[in-house]
Order: C-alpha cells, then sequence, then structure tokens
C-alpha cells in the first residue's frame, strides 16, 4: 500500500481468456473497495511491454509475443494503489494436413476421395470437419466429385481452421 492511512484500493484483474490464437481478449479491471466506485487510476502492463490505461482493454490478437501474466495497478481517490494479476493464453488453431487424395478416375463420377490430419492434436480431443454439404468426425471424405473444397476443422476449444482441397 502506498499513500496516507486512507483505505487501499482492493483491485480485481480478470480477462476474457482462453481464446483461440489470432482472435482478441478483453482485459477486466474493477477495484471492489467499498465506497471506491468512482476517481479511479487503472493501468495495465504485461509482455512484450504492454501497457494501457484504459479499465477495460482489448488485445487485438493473442499469439505467443503476448500471452502470460498482465497486472492491474489501480490507484484510488486517495493516491492509495495495490495491484492484481490475471493470466491471459490462448488454445491454438489446429493445424492441418492433406493427408491422401484421390483424383475422380473420369469427368462427372463421384469417385474422389481426400483425409485431412490435425498435425497439434489436442489431447484425447475430438474435432468437427465440415466440408460444407459433408460433415464428420474423422476428416475421411469418401465419393466425391471434381471440384474445390474448404475443410474447417474446429476442435473442441471451439478453434478452427480451413484448409482448401483440390480433386480434379
Amino acid at each position: 500500500i502506498n499513500g496516507s492511512s486512507a483505505i487501499p484500493p482492493t483491485p480485481s484483474a480478470s480477462s476474457t481468456s482462453p481464446v483461440c490464437e489470432g482472435q482478441s481478449v478483453t482485459l477486466n479491471g474493477d477495484n471492489t473497495a467499498s465506497g471506491q466506485t468512482t476517481g479511479n487510476v487503472y493501468l495495465w502492463e504485461g509482455p512484450g511491454g504492454y501497457t494501457s490505461a484504459a479499465q477495460q482493454p482489448t488485445i487485438p490478437i493473442i499469439d505467443d509475443t503476448n500471452d502470460g501474466n498482465y497486472t492491474l495497478t489501480v490507484t484510488n481517490q486517495f493516491s492509495c494503489y495495490e495491484t492484481a494479476t490475471t493470466l491471459v493464453y490462448f488454445n491454438e488453431n489446429p493445424t492441418l494436413n492433406l493427408l491422401s487424395q484421390t483424383n475422380v478416375l473420369c469427368n462427372g463420377e463421384f469417385s474422389g476421395a481426400y483425409t485431412i490430419e490435425v498435425t497439434n492434436p489436442i489431447p484425447f480431443g475430438n474435432y468437427l470437419y465440415n466440408a460444407g454439404a459433408a460433415v464428420n468426425f474423422d476428416g475421411i471424405f469418401n465419393d466425391v466429385g471434381a471440384g474445390a473444397y474448404n475443410v474447417e476443422v474446429t476442435d473442441d476449444n471451439s478453434c478452427s481452421y480451413t484448409i482448401p482441397v483440390k480433386i480434379t
């Protein structure tokens, strides 16, 4: 505590973390001390030299460069200050690979196939593979015609990534 014998602030720090890699996070700061809802000054500090004087700033993109501990310093109307910390982290988006591909034998046939794999799986995780009209949980698509497909894969953390596939 710094300042006079006045009542110190009681800072509260939290965030909308975890989010998926590349999404934004909002930091939530407050002073929960009785009678101190106004007249506070907020200062956030975090990884990579991050600073903000906003009470609830938004970090636009979370990745390896800015995940970690964010410290909130609340200075109240009595010039007393205290700190609180919150951890901001992200869940990685699925990394995808076209494991196998079979092109159609003849024009107009639906003899093509492809398999998508997740190369950074979540332990015991489940994945939803969505190629538009075809949706499954194993990434194996059979009996497809020639064309371009965008396969979106979503994991248990609701993080997703899309991989293009072209069957000729």
